[in-house]
């Protein structure tokens, strides 16, 4: 573990990644609630999109109902402001430098500052368990980690913040493209880190978890039939999508997948439903749950009982007297 030499973490770390998806992420905290209850955690965390705002708070200590809770005060706000169904004209800056978004990113910055600000922390370094927080710069075309894990090195060619200001790291990896705008950091351009790493068990592994659960919540999307060139268009790039988180969901030792039917992630104000979808998966996945964080220990092998001693055999007369010669002595027969 030569990176989280800074953390008192145990000989083997379990490590959790979880996925974007919006209003989806409801869903796994019905997973984390399921890891209250059985009393698990986890060493270590990376998030990407709505994911990395699960993340920071399970990072943070935080319980599966604290963060439900606080997700319920994001989404009244998000709810009242419409922001995501008609975006709010106080939300639109329609300037040079903001017109790539619908919904002006940096208003999220006050939110998130005011929010950790409650909870004593500021910067990713004040945060005492390892975590990792994904974007995409898009100008380089490269994955940044935003963490507070020092000389950090990973293997690909990425971009490693280390010690910035939490509300700059998860706004960056929530700025899905089109909807928030981009968000500008250090010289630097950022969108969602879905674009990709939706789900970031890779640095959780270059870090030295021992192994990851991973938490996705990918729709079925099956039988698709479209005569409409837009949605053969958006199809494609589902399929490409589709199949790098394939790969991403490959690197994990135990994935979920939280598939919520047909709630999308902009679905802000039906946070309940999705949570309750969460939970029944969570239910149905228990037993897997268990046997990861208890792995069953095989059985020792019995202890061999000893072989009975041999039966010494019976010295006949002709070994009795040939004995006798042997030693000089004489024997009667």
């Amino acid at each position: 573990m030569p990176y989280i030499s800074q953390f008192q973490l145990p000989e083997e770390p379990i490590g959790l990644a979880l996925a974007g998806g919006g209003v989806r992420g409801y869903a796994q905290l019905g997973i984390l609630d399921m890891l209250d209850r059985h009393g698990y955690q986890v060493d270590m965390v990376a998030g990407t999109s709505v994911g990395s705002f699960v993340a920071t708070l399970v990072a943070l200590g935080l319980s599966a109902r604290e963060i439900y809770d606080n997700f319920q005060k994001f989404e009244n706000r998000f709810t009242q402001s419409k922001v995501f169904s008609r975006p709010d004209l106080d939300m639109i800056k329609p300037t040079k430098n903001k017109i790539n978004g619908m919904v002006d990113g940096d208003q999220i910055l006050e939110v998130l500052d005011d929010f950790f600000e409650g909870y004593g922390v500021k910067t990713l370094a004040d945060i005492k368990k390892p975590l990792v927080i994904v974007a995409c710069e898009y100008d380089l075309c490269k994955v940044t980690y935003f963490t507070n894990v020092k000389n950090f090195i990973p293997k690909r060619d990425a971009i490693v913040l280390y010690d910035t200001p939490i509300s700059v790291a998860i706004r960056s990896s929530c700025s899905f493209p089109g909807v928030i705008s981009v968000s500008q950091y250090e010289g630097y351009s950022f969108i969602d880190g879905g674009t990709m790493m939706n789900l970031p068990v890779e640095p959780l592994k270059e870090l030295g978890a021992k192994k990851v659960m991973s938490l996705t919540m990918r729709p079925d999307k099956s039988g698709f039939s479209s005569k409409s060139a837009m949605k053969v268009l958006k199809r494609a790039s589902d399929l490409v999508q589709y199949e790098l988180l394939n790969l991403q969901i490959a690197q994990s030792d135990f994935n979920i997948n939280l598939d919520v039917g047909d709630f999308k992630a902009f679905d802000v104000g039906k946070g309940k439903l999705i949570y309750k979808k969460g939970a029944n998966i969570a239910l149905d996945k228990e037993e897997d749950i268990v046997a990861f964080f208890e792995p069953p220990q095989p059985e020792p092998e019995p202890i061999p009982e000893p072989e009975p001693a041999p039966t010494p055999k019976k010295e006949t007369l002709f070994k009795r007297i040939l004995g006798g010669f042997k030693h000089g002595k004489s024997r009667k027969v």
